[in-house]
């Protein structure tokens, strides 16, 4: 089960519950058709991926709209709103897969995204962007981008300030934030909650692929690694590629039990 996902401070109390509310609207449509799919003799892994796309997509078509309306109104640049929704839809992805990849037979369906990193899958991601979803995306990408060239260049001399989410801003520091920075501070701000939802998956399906408990502690042992880099970890405080994530990702993608994996060598009791 995955952890609440946690949205940009500038969405809205109103654009969250939007968000929410689609998910569970699409919940319901995905299990009427895969419901639908075995008493007409269906149900190939390949009928569940397609209604399973359109569970994703669906959702993800209001994120974007939401994420589009901030560049409406330059509280977002464009290159902040493709960021946001590029990650949205990866999390959002991993997520879905997790909780709903399974055939009418309850077998899983073929991977979405990539064991090593999280990313989607290039097929998958081909599939996602000949939807008309993406399409809408992309025409309400194009209406925030033409807002945003048609604001007027304003001199920063004796520069005015306006509000924004309450507080005043000086045009003079608006105009001397470049795009890179602007794409690093979002990146600070959401990659946490991205790494979370990815990793959150990965640990779920490793630890669900055994019949008997696999204990968190023994998997840490394994890995060489203590409780608390796990807890950071998990957490997704702890960048890709460090050591940590790579020790991690090693043991959870193996498919091999602890002591498999660290074969010879047992956890001392107080070890954490």
């Amino acid at each position: 089960m995955q952890d609440a996902m946690e949205y940009h401070g500038e969405f809205s109390i109103g654009a969250q519950a939007r968000v929410e509310a689609a998910k569970i609207r699409a919940a319901r449509t995905f299990d009427t058709a895969k419901r639908g799919l075995a008493p007409m003799g269906h149900g190939s892994p390949t009928d569940v991926e397609k209604i399973l796309r359109q569970y994703i997509m669906s959702v993800f078509a209001t994120f974007a709209h939401e994420a589009c309306e901030l560049g409406c109104q330059h509280i977002w640049t464009i290159a902040q709103v493709d960021f946001a929704v590029e990650k949205f839809l990866q999390a959002w992805t991993v997520e879905a897969y997790y909780e709903k990849g399974y055939d009418t037979r309850g077998h899983r369906l073929s991977d979405m995204t990539s064991h090593t990193n999280g990313s989607i899958l290039d097929d998958v991601k081909r599939r996602f962007r000949e939807s008309a979803e993406w399409e809408q995306y992309q025409n309400e990408k194009l209406a925030a981008a033409e807002s945003q060239a048609q604001r007027p260049t304003i001199s920063g001399h004796g520069a005015a300030e306006i509000t924004q989410r309450g507080k005043l801003l000086s045009l003079a520091n608006m105009q001397a934030t470049n795009l890179s920075a602007a794409v690093e501070r979002l990146d600070v701000a959401s990659m946490p909650s991205s790494r979370k939802a990815e990793r959150k998956a990965l640990s779920n399906s490793y630890f669900g692929s055994f019949p008997e408990k696999i204990l968190v502690l023994d998997m840490c042992w394994a890995a060489k690694q203590r409780y608390r880099e796990w807890m950071r970890w998990i957490g997704g405080r702890l960048k890709d590629g460090s050591k940590p994530d790579r020790a991690f990702r090693a043991v959870l993608t193996s498919g091999l039990r602890p002591e498999e994996y660290r074969p010879g060598s047992t956890r001392p009791k107080a070890w954490k």
